[in-house]
Formats: C-alpha cells, sequence, structure tokens
C-alpha cells in the first residue's frame, strides 16, 4: 500500500469533547525527547467500530513510521480471536539517528482486550529513551479504572477508550494516552474515511472502505510531520 491520502467526505461531523474527570492537559498522544527539542509519537494500537467489525479484523497490521519523510521506525499489530473476544498487541520500536549516531530510541508494547464489542482491558510498557512508563485499565462496573505512569487511580467513564487508533469508536468516545495513562481533550471531524482530532493530539487518522486503520498524519512539536505507511 502506498501513501495513506485524504479520501471521503469533504465536510465532516464535528464532535467535541472532554473527559469527565479533571486531570492535568498533556502535551501530544506520546512524547520523546531530542536534544533542546521534544517531539510526539503519536501511532500506538488499532481497533474497529462494532462487534461484527471486530470479529472481522486483520490478523495484523505494520506500518512505516516516517518524520519529515524519512523512516525512524515500525508499528507491528497483530489480531487474535477467540470465542471470549480478541485480544490486540501492539510493538513499536523507533530510533532518530545522526549519521551513525542514535540520538533517540523508543519501544512500546501494548496488549489490549475487547470482548463483545467493549473494550475490556489495556497493559501498555514503555521505553522513551530510557524513561520507563507502565500503564494499566480494566473495566469495572463503575466505569474504565486507569493505573496511569505517575501512579495512583484514575476513574474514567465507562465508555473511555485507549487512544489506540485502530477502531472508529474513538471518535466519540472519552480517550487516554496508552502511553501514560492520562486523559485528553479532543475536538473531532468525522468522515467516513478520516478522523481528525485537534487538542491534547494533532493527528489524522485514515480508514478504508471496510473500516480498517490505514495510516496517520500528525504534527510534532517541532513543527515537523509524522506519518505512518502501511508496509
Amino acid at each position: 500500500m502506498g501513501k495513506a491520502k485524504p479520501v471521503g467526505a469533504a465536510h465532516g461531523a464535528v464532535i467535541r469533547r472532554s473527559s469527565s474527570c479533571v486531570v492535568p492537559r498533556v502535551n501530544r498522544l506520546s512524547e520523546f525527547r531530542l536534544p533542546s527539542r521534544r517531539h510526539v509519537l503519536a501511532g500506538v494500537g488499532l481497533i474497529l467500530a462494532t462487534p461484527s467489525a471486530l470479529l472481522a479484523a486483520p490478523s495484523q497490521l505494520a506500518f512505516a513510521a516516517l518524520r519529515n519523510g524519512q523512516k525512524i521506525g515500525e508499528q507491528r499489530m497483530s489480531f487474535q480471536s477467540a470465542a471470549d473476544g480478541l485480544t490486540v498487541r501492539t510493538q513499536v520500536e523507533m530510533a532518530v539517528k545522526l549519521g551513525p549516531l542514535t540520538l533517540y530510541r523508543y519501544r512500546h508494547q501494548a496488549d489490549e482486550r475487547w470482548s463483545g464489542g467493549r473494550f475490556e482491558s489495556l497493559q501498555t510498557q514503555t521505553n522513551a529513551n530510557g524513561k520507563l512508563f507502565k500503564v494499566s485499565a480494566q473495566r469495572g462496573a463503575d466505569g474504565v479504572e486507569i493505573m496511569p505512569a505517575a501512579g495512583g487511580t484514575t476513574q474514567a467513564p465507562a465508555s473511555a477508550l485507549p487512544f489506540t487508533h485502530w477502531n472508529r469508536k474513538i471518535a466519540t468516545a472519552p480517550l487516554f494516552n496508552p502511553q501514560d495513562g492520562k486523559l485528553l481533550h479532543e475536538t473531532v471531524v468525522a468522515t467516513p474515511t478520516k478522523l481528525t482530532f485537534r487538542g491534547d493530539a494533532d493527528i489524522q487518522d485514515f480508514y478504508n472502505d471496510a473500516g480498517t486503520w490505514i495510516g496517520l498524519i500528525g504534527k510534532l512539536k517541532d513543527g515537523s510531520r509524522l506519518e505512518y505507511r502501511p508496509i
């Protein structure tokens, strides 16, 4: 597949959302640091919109991550369906280099579980250039309980989802960052094949006619462009 391009209707529905919990704002979905600069790594995950779509999830997805057109890594995802639901496993490896020198390295792993078309749990581990993050989230009787990387517990609404991109349900759900567990505040413009997020994250997610995630474009804090292309 080639570079993901904006397709679909020219105008979409605008959905304004914020979480019902009071939390500090975050600057982007996931941050990484270079000397004197901070950048964003945006892509983690993938999901689908309905129980029937979940059953039709692909067995795997793979993306090349590019910064200003230069490849810096890959994200790979596997989808395992079983009688009790769907497990999505994500592996991200990225490195920013200057010649032979590696200036920044990023690794992220996630296990996301769904049952009956509903999000059930998430476990993630992240190494952002030596800084470690660990997040877990579990659906309970009163909503989604998130254990963020900073410690403590955050109670999110029952409809809350990790911002893992692959599931178009993220267009209308309260979102949390799968890297650090913080709640996100977004304005969303939705068309059949594109979701545009503005707020804590500045990202466009693209989907084909079947609803499968096919890439993203994001603007990093230094003004550079992050892009995911299928491989």
